[in-house]
């Protein structure tokens, strides 16, 4: 069965991230072992909203995989 998850994101990314993170189980799929593969949109050489990947999103998704794997690029 699918599972979706949709939040604010007027307040940040930080708790969002946090909640999906629990609502699908992240503890139980990331191992220490595990390598996590991020890819943000990066198309321009300056930032651009609703273009592309927010830097306060990549922080904030850093920030909490590294608490389940170290491996991450």
């Amino acid at each position: 069965m699918a599972k979706f998850f949709i939040d604010d994101l007027s307040a940040g990314y930080k708790d969002v991230l946090r909640r999906a993170f629990d609502y699908f189980a992240a503890s139980l799929c990331i191992k220490p072992s595990d390598k996590v593969v991020v890819k943000p949109n990066l198309t321009y050489p300056v930032y651009r909203p609703g273009v592309m990947t927010s830097p306060e999103l990549i922080y904030e998704l850093l920030s909490i995989l590294r608490q389940f794997t170290k491996n991450i690029t």
